[in-house]
């Protein structure tokens, strides 16, 4: 049943992002088992190799499956949240922080700026956009959504980031108060 699944992502335009085949999936696990003497190798999380890998899937996003949100949401945000949930895989919502999705600590402000930067991020390919993983485990493969699809997704979340809010349109005019 995957396998036809991925036949049908690839058939739309997507790519498949590789994060390690087979033969580097098993030299990791090799490495991990292998004795290892104390101070010989950074910290967990510190090295290089690490921080590159953590730095890129900071700009892996994915759009909230919420309906009526539509948001940016950074992959490992959802990923995060999902697993504090006990989840095995994204469910709706989690990660975003629009209104819709954020029951306390919505920041209009914060949120519109941080959605027109993501989408910026994805116009100029410094971002990319994603497809769902089928499941939140670290290290699994991903699909890449087309560049035309993802620049029209882009350019629509800019335009709603632009829009103000309700709140700001009622201070804004003198007659009326918040």
């Amino acid at each position: 049943m995957a396998a036809q699944s991925d036949e049908m992502k690839a058939a739309i335009g997507c790519t498949l992002i590789e994060v390690g085949g087979e033969k580097a999936r098993a030299r990791w696990a090799k490495a991990r088992r292998r004795h290892h003497a104390w101070g010989s190798r950074a910290r967990p999380g510190y090295a290089q190799g690490t921080r590159d890998a953590l730095r890129g899937a900071l700009h892996q996003l994915i759009v909230c499956a919420k309906p009526g949100c539509g948001a940016l949401v950074q992959l490992q945000s959802a990923r995060r949240q999902a697993r504090k949930a006990g989840r095995s895989c994204i469910a709706c919502g989690n990660g975003c922080a629009s209104r819709q999705c954020t029951n306390s600590h919505a920041q209009p402000g914060h949120f519109a700026r941080m959605q027109s930067e993501m989408a910026t991020g994805l116009i100029s390919g410094t971002h990319i956009l994603v497809l769902p993983p089928p499941t939140i485990a670290a290290r699994s493969d991903l699909w890449a959504v087309p560049n035309a699809l993802s620049a029209s997704i882009a350019h629509g979340v800019r335009a709603r980031a632009r829009q103000p809010s309700r709140r700001s349109q009622l201070t804004a005019h003198p007659h009326m108060s918040p």
